[in-house]
């Protein structure tokens, strides 16, 4: 070791917190020994037994373990148990149970019963629906669809199919089972007819068949005596053919195929039917049809007698043929779909639609239908009207019911046909929608129109205005303008103020007080009024309500104004009066119940301007967690048990002890600055950054404070302390802020 080097070692301590633990060893416990244990609590309690109350004492901690282990359990149990009952508790409160029905037939039924019908006009003098009154039941049925379809011309009161010689038709029997399930839908039965039936129909039946025999059977083009050929029946009823066209040959049912040239003229059936075949159209749209193999050309019809469907399928009507149709299939059974299903569905489509009808002009139309939920006593009752057409004065009507069970399944379907015709000559001008005057701020206009013969009335009488309900009960009547029936042509005009639940009413005006003739009539249409809730306070009691219509248009602000200064009736009972408010400009009806309302409960409040004008809710109070029973039976249920596990928890011995000093506590300082030091600090700042009459952020003027020292230290300030500060030297004018930005008055030049 060299002399004069010296060395200079520094042992530092590294202090460190070191946790110590003693291993213990759990003592297993079998039955036998548990067993003793009991015993021994046993007698120590019974005899003076000294064995046993030593085992006790020894075996004391083993049994607290035991026990804590036991509590541990049953109280996890316990929880679980209350919050299961809290849960179904809460489900039953908030819980509506439906009402059990009667118990119905063995299969879904349905029956329609026509309470009233006839002509009405739907807005202006020329434009007219038919319309039924109806009342549909069921059984084991939950809803329906009520349908009213009409037509000019017949549409069908029976469907049958032809059941004759045919070629290309083996898929004929899954054909008439698929179109007899698809018809079924609509309540409409198809039946089989045979040649001997189909020749003999009786004049004015209106049915509609199906002929799929491959090519037209030669008794319908060559008839007998007596009996009706093909333009015969076509007359009255419509005829769907599905074949060849007869250039291919005709069917006979002892020969089978007969060949054009051969066995028959082709010109002769040409001059029969007036119609020739021609090159066909190709196209089969929206259908199954594969291809389409001929058309049809007029002879000596005219052209406007043929029309084309779905693109090129012909519909002839023959000359002198005032309600029937020919409608050519151009295809087979067998040829023209890959199965009798596909081929069922197209003819159901083409039944369904009417196109024919449509194709001439001759279809009203169809009306539309929610699902409708049967009543308490099992009924459904409806007015069934469509849009209208001009100048409708007799209407071919089928009105057919759809039943659903709970699943919304179509399991039951009925209809009716029937033939409306105009009695009278009078027709009616007036709005379709309407509703109290109250509430849309006029009354309704109408303009009547009378053409009544002088002999029908022998002396003058009054005008009845009545209104009809679907249920076919007058819902109100009236006098009607100067309240005489003159035997002349005549226009009157009146107002009436609607104040009628919504849905369809038939307006009638009738000759006398018992109406010994309708005079003239019209549908009347109360829209939906829709009550919208804007802000509902269950728990302060407090209620504003908008309203709107969509089929009155735009006046949703003023149906709400309209509320001002009336009344709204809650549950039948209460009364209160309804103010107006405007939020945004929007006006809102409001108001404050003075009762408590029922919590849980389905709550009605009916507004007194309109009839039927209510809103319907249940009281449910919007509660924080900790305001509801069942949080605090649960916090009741886990102290309990926490007690109960401090009651029986083991004690721990103390091994360590912490000796922790109190922390210095540090004092605020509170430093007064003088005003023009924080003004000049902008120039600082400005100057600092190279800027000139620069406004500054908050978040500069804050780093800039650091400037300013205080004991040789800067000065640190917080956001609050600061923006009091700025405000101050801002309402005293030293400022001016703008956007987040501060800048000095003195600045401005």
């Amino acid at each position: 070791m060299e002399e004069g080097k010296r060395y200079r070692f520094v042992i530092r301590r590294k202090k460190e917190y070191v946790k110590s633990f003693k291993s213990l060893k759990k003592k297993s416990v079998g039955m036998d020994k548990v067993k003793d244990i009991a015993l021994a609590f046993f007698r120590s309690k019974t005899t003076a037994d000294k064995k046993s109350k030593e085992t006790v004492k020894k075996h004391k901690p083993i049994v607290r373990g035991v026990m804590r282990k036991v509590f541990m359990y049953l109280g996890a149990m316990l929880i679980a148990i209350g919050l299961f009952v809290a849960y179904i508790l809460y489900i039953i409160q908030t819980s509506s149970y439906a009402p059990v029905g009667p118990v119905g037939a063995a299969y879904p039924s349905l029956n329609i019963t026509v309470i009233d019908y006839g002509i009405a006009n739907i807005g202006a003098h020329n434009l007219l629906t038919p319309y039924v009154i109806v009342e549909a039941s069921g059984s084991q049925i939950k809803e329906a669809e009520l349908f009213l379809e009409a037509a000019d011309q017949p549409i069908y009161n029976e469907i049958y199919i032809l059941n004759s010689r045919r070629e290309q038709g083996a898929s004929y029997d899954e054909f008439k089972k698929q179109l007899q399930k698809n018809m079924k839908n609509y309540g409409v039965v198809v039946n089989e007819i045979y040649l001997e039936e189909l020749e003999n129909l009786p004049d004015g039946a209106t049915p509609l068949i199906i002929i799929p025999s491959g090519y037209i059977p030669s008794s319908l083009l060559f008839k007998k005596a007596g009996g009706k050929g093909l333009k015969d029946i076509c007359k009255s009823a419509t005829i769907i053919y599905i074949g060849y066209g007869y250039d291919e040959g005709i069917m006979d049912e002892k020969r089978g195929r007969m060949f054009s040239g051969v066995d028959y003229s082709r010109s002769a059936i040409d001059d029969y039917l007036g119609i020739s075949i021609s090159t066909p159209l190709q196209s089969t749209n929206e259908l199954n049809l594969k291809s389409i193999k001929y058309g049809i050309a007029p002879k000596s019809l005219d052209q406007a007698n043929i029309k084309s469907i779905y693109g090129g399928i012909p519909a002839v009507k023959f000359s002198g043929n005032d309600k029937g149709y020919f409608i050519a299939v151009p295809n087979t059974l067998d040829s023209g779909w890959r199965n009798g299903k596909d081929a069922a569905d197209d003819i159901a489509k083409m039944i369904n639609e009417k196109m024919w009808l449509k194709a001439f002009n001759a279809y009203i139309g169809v009306s539309e239908s929610d699902h409708i939920k049967f009543g308490d006593d099992g009924l459904i009752y409806n007015t069934l009207i469509t849009n209208g057409k001009v100048g409708v004065n007799e209407s071919y009507v089928r009105v057919y019911v759809r039943g659903y069970d709970k699943d919304n399944q179509l399991v039951a379907a009925q209809s009716k046909y029937i033939v409306i015709k105009k009695e009278h000559k009078g027709t009616v001008s007036s709005s379709k929608y309407a509703v109290a005057e109250k509430l849309l701020g006029k009354k309704l206009d109408i303009e009547a129109f009378f053409d009544e013969s002088p002999a029908k009335f022998k002396q003058p009488v009054p005008i009845w205005l009545r209104v009809v309900n679907s249920s076919g009960e007058i819902a109100d009547e009236m006098m009607f303008g100067s309240q005489y029936v003159l035997p002349i042509k005549y226009t009157m005009t009146s107002q009436y103020d609607p104040k009628l639940s919504n849905g369809r009413y038939i307006l009638k005006l009738q000759a006398g007080s018992n109406a010994q003739a309708s005079l003239a009539e019209s549908v009347l249409i109360i829209p939906k009024i829709n009550v919208i809730p804007l802000n509902i306070d269950w728990k302060k009691q407090h209620f504003e309500f908008a309203v709107e219509s969509h089929e009155l248009g735009d006046v949703g602000d003023a149906l709400t104004t309209n509320l001002k200064d009336t009344y709204v009736v809650i549950d039948g009972k209460i009364r209160e009066k309804i103010n107006i408010g405007y939020i945004n400009n929007q006006p809102r009806a409001f108001f404050d119940v003075k009762e408590r309302l029922e919590e849980g409960k389905k709550h009605v409040f009916e507004f007194e301007i309109q009839n039927g004008l209510s809103y319907e809710s249940v009281s449910n109070v919007s509660r924080m967690y900790y305001e509801e029973w069942w949080f605090w039976l649960v916090i009741a249920m886990t102290v309990g048990v926490a007690a109960v596990g401090a009651i029986f928890k083991a004690r721990e011995k103390i091994k360590y002890s912490l000796d922790i000093p109190d922390f210095e506590i540090r004092k605020k300082i509170r430093i007064k600055i003088k005003q023009d030091i924080i003004l000049k600090l902008f120039d600082t700042i400005n100057k600092s950054y190279g800027w000139k009459y620069m406004p500054l952020s908050i978040k500069e003027i804050k780093s800039g404070f650091r400037r300013i020292k205080y004991k040789g230290r800067p000065i640190l300030i917080g956001d609050f302390n600061l923006q009091i500060m700025l405000d101050k030297l801002k309402y005293s004018g030293h400022i001016y802020e703008y956007l987040g930005l501060y800048s000095l008055k003195k600045w401005e030049k």
